[in-house]
């Protein structure tokens, strides 16, 4: 059987990562820097976004949980090391996931 390996953690569908992410996505305390197995799991769910490289830009100091502007839902940012920062989408970073390590 294949698995999905993130954040230490093993998965064993998509649905079960994307799951996963809403769960951190909602327990987490707002404005707050990702820490320990959290942090690693959302690090490594970035990791798959098409457009991680340009959202990393300059490096990445940390990930955490804020709200969306004009929406005001819950959305992962990553803050850069120049102090700007960028949302990305769980939908995003899991169809690239399943596009590369395949779908079950």
């Amino acid at each position: 059987m294949t698995w999905y390996s993130l954040g230490g953690k093993r998965f064993e569908t998509w649905r079960a990562v994307a799951d996963y992410a809403q769960i951190v996505l909602h327990r987490s305390l707002l404005g707050v820097a990702l820490e320990g197995e959290d942090a690693a799991f959302v690090r490594n769910l970035f990791e798959f976004h098409p457009e991680a490289v340009k959202k990393a830009g300059p490096g990445i100091d940390f990930f955490y949980v804020g709200l969306m502007p004009g929406w005001g839902t819950r959305n992962f940012f990553v803050y850069r090391s120049d102090g700007t920062f960028d949302n990305f989408s769980i939908k995003k970073c899991v169809e690239s996931m399943r596009k590369q390590l395949g779908s079950h």
